[in-house]
């Protein structure tokens, strides 16, 4: 993905381009992200971001694992 040039520092950036990468189904780039905004500063959004990139190895590609996961973020 396109480096975060706006603010590299902004933790949310990070997290909420995490989830978007997750309803790609672009888990490699989904849990970059969420490491990354993890690096920058822990928060329930990013262990959220980093479950939902993590959702399709622990789930094997169970998509209504994945969905569950979304709801709790929508939530």
């Amino acid at each position: 993905p396109q480096e975060i040039t706006a603010n590299a520092r902004n933790f949310a950036c990070y997290a909420n381009r995490s989830f978007v990468m997750a309803r790609k189904l672009n888990w490699e780039n989904a849990l970059q992200d969420a490491n990354k905004s993890l690096a920058i500063r822990t928060s329930l959004a990013d262990y959220i971001a980093k479950g939902i990139a993590l959702s399709f190895t622990f789930t094997l590609g169970n998509m209504d694992a994945a969905v569950f996961l979304y709801l709790i973020k929508a939530g």
